[in-house]
């Protein structure tokens, strides 16, 4: 089984290399503290595991994989994204001796197992025909006991539209925080917690934490 996760087509190589190269390239950290200011990464650490293994599901130049590899040590971070271009900047810029990256689709993963999957910001790139079967694999790769936890902009996000229309031009569907509680009871996952969480009015999104029954 392979997802197309971000569809078939060609990425918008111009969008990418601005803000994955360019910025990067000369700061690093600006480029975190940016990103940390869309996501509640303080709120991601708080709901993983004391210990164990982490999946950064959709991972990109690996600035999530750095800053939660930075603030739970005892951690061991796997960031997987399907563009080697993107894995080998996370390699050069965003790497630490408690991160590991790969390039690879989540279906090639095999038997591997995971304390916890953080999918940030990458559901609304699955095809519809391809998300019951996305949940199929997650529950695969997790250990029992084993924590998910989704972050995904609702419908009503201009930004995320802007972002996915017209930088990376990816295919996109955005799924209401109504839709996406009951999909995940329909795929047989329970919701431990569910946020949200507003920056100014620019970014707009929800967190779920998930666990099998």
């Amino acid at each position: 089984m392979s997802l197309r996760i971000w569809g078939s087509e060609k990425p918008n190589k111009k969008g990418e290399k601005m803000i994955s190269e360019h910025i990067l390239k000369y700061s690093p950290y600006t480029l975190r503290k940016i990103r940390n200011c869309m996501i509640d990464v303080n709120y991601l650490a708080r709901n993983l595991p004391i210990r164990g293994k982490v999946l950064d599901f959709g991972c990109g130049v690996g600035l999530l994989s750095y800053d939660i590899a930075k603030k739970r040590k005892n951690l061991k971070i796997v960031g997987v994204d399907n563009n080697q271009h993107l894995i080998d900047l996370a390699n050069k810029y965003n790497k630490l001796e408690n991160i590991e990256y790969k390039c690879a689709e989540i279906s090639a993963l095999g038997d591997e197992k995971f304390d916890a999957i953080v999918v940030v910001d990458v559901f609304h790139h699955i095809r519809l025909e391809e998300r019951q079967a996305f949940f199929e694999l997650l529950k695969k790769l997790l250990n029992p006991k084993g924590t998910v936890i989704i972050s995904e902009p609702p419908p009503t996000s201009k930004f995320s539209y802007f972002m996915d229309t017209y930088v990376s031009k990816s295919w996109f569907k955005l799924v209401s925080s109504k839709d996406m509680i009951e999909m995940v009871a329909r795929n047989g996952f329970k919701m431990m917690d569910f946020v949200g969480r507003d920056f100014y009015w620019i970014v707009h999104s929800y967190y779920m934490v998930l666990k099998l029954p």
